[in-house]
């Protein structure tokens, strides 16, 4: 396929929330006469979405998603999963002290109690994830 057909593919495969009116824009700027793309490559066209699509603060988001990201009422694999995925971005490890200190904060308070009464605190990241 070559690179015009593969970027009006692409275009047409995009999707989300106000898309229409940034499609409309970005065809408007980029589209030429004839199926023409004004990118020279597929690299090109991929710098310019990504101007759009990705957060150019990806290490300070997940940090502040990661302080908003609390157990609630669902699973302990479902928190460990977005919580791993967001130390992740925000350029933490398991090691970390801090990372720690979040998963006690903001795990169930009912967990944290029981974990407490049993008198063995956990002392590391994978001990507070198996408890």
């Amino acid at each position: 396929m070559d690179k015009d057909r593969a970027i009006t593919t692409i275009v047409s495969f995009i999707r989300g929330d106000h898309i229409e009116r940034w499609r409309r824009v970005f065809c408007k700027k980029h589209h030429l006469p004839g199926g023409k793309w004004t990118f020279e490559s597929l690299d090109d066209f991929w710098t310019e979405v990504d101007k759009t699509y990705v957060d150019p603060n990806v290490v300070k988001t997940a940090q502040a998603n990661l302080e908003q990201c609390l157990m609630g009422s669902r699973p302990a694999a479902d928190f460990f999963q977005e919580f791993e995925e967001l130390a992740n971005l925000a350029g933490y490890s398991t090691a970390d002290k801090h990372l720690i200190d979040l998963v006690e904060r903001h795990s169930k308070p009912s967990i944290i109690n029981t974990i407490y009464a049993s008198g063995e605190e956990p002392t590391s990241y994978e001990d507070w994830k198996t408890r």
